[in-house]
């Protein structure tokens, strides 16, 4: 289950770096101003840009509190978990988000605490080809652009991780691959993800995650 978080928070911020499920005072600061950003946007744009991170994250970060009396995020399901079929869907109607050509969409977005969109592509493939991975970059997506925050940048992906299990490692490689395909540099620190918090348990996967300060995108399920 991921953390509840709203940027609607208003309450003072308190020694967060006590609490390493507490987002840190600059990806507060981010997550804020990405969400008035929106909000001044075009109807038919703050609808794609939710419909468009909703398919890719399995979150809809933008949902209003009331939309979930609960949880500040309503929580779908990541893309690993969908069936083929299902993630056939998804690709077809993120390219046709991505080619509508509506001010304001791009396949250079951020998510909530900076993490691009080709950052969360990569997630939504975990376990799988490079659909996703794929689609975006055809998009446009800048291989080599990082994360707002953490300044990470998609081939520093945990989930390409030399960590992950056997069965992932052909997958892995062929998402490595088609990044540097598309541009992306060659880094001595490809694992960068391995000093984030530790993630929510994956199917045999441990990123061996240290770090006592919160990233949402080195640490992007928990």
């Amino acid at each position: 289950m991921r953390r509840n978080f709203s940027a609607a928070d208003t309450n003072a911020l308190v020694d967060v770096e006590d609490d390493p499920a507490t987002p840190s005072p600059v990806e507060r600061l981010f997550c804020e101003q990405r969400l008035k950003m929106i909000s001044m946007m075009d109807p038919q744009t703050q609808m794609l840009i939710r419909e468009l991170f909703a398919i890719i994250t399995g979150e809809d970060d933008m949902a209003d509190d009331g939309d979930d009396a609960e949880n500040t995020v309503n929580l779908i399901n990541p893309g690993y978990e969908k069936t083929d079929d299902q993630r056939r869907l998804d690709c077809e109607r993120v390219a046709e988000i991505l080619s509508s050509g509506v001010d304001g969409v791009s396949a250079n977005l951020t998510w909530t605490y900076g993490e691009t969109l080709l950052w969360m592509a990569i997630e939504y493939d975990h376990r799988h080809p490079a659909q996703m991975t794929d689609v975006v970059l055809r998009a446009g997506a800048d291989a080599n652009a990082p994360n707002a925050v953490d300044g990470l940048r998609p081939i520093q992906s945990p989930w390409l991780s030399s960590q992950t299990v056997a069965r992932e490692d052909a997958f892995n490689a062929e998402k490595r691959a088609l990044l540097i395909s598309a541009g992306a540099a060659i880094l001595c620190c490809e694992d960068g993800g391995r000093s984030g918090r530790k993630k929510r348990p994956l199917q045999q996967v441990d990123f061996g995650m240290t770090n006592s300060h919160f990233s949402r995108s080195r640490s992007s399920v928990w």
